[in-house]
């Protein structure tokens, strides 16, 4: 994984980040939108709605 952009900047109540993943788009999503996934590659995720607007604990 490598760096695009390494700022994070705040707009709002929102934070956004640019990663360059190796991996094909397939996997990144499964990794992002299942929980168990989610936990392994970022973080033990306590609440994981996908919704626009909804908190992401």
């Amino acid at each position: 994984m490598s760096f695009q952009d390494t700022t994070a900047t705040a707009q709002g109540e929102a934070i956004s980040f640019e990663f360059e993943l190796s991996h094909p788009p397939a996997k990144v999503w499964r990794a992002l939108t299942e929980p168990e996934l989610l936990s392994e590659w970022l973080l033990p995720v306590v609440n994981h709605k996908l919704a626009t607007g909804a908190e992401f604990t």
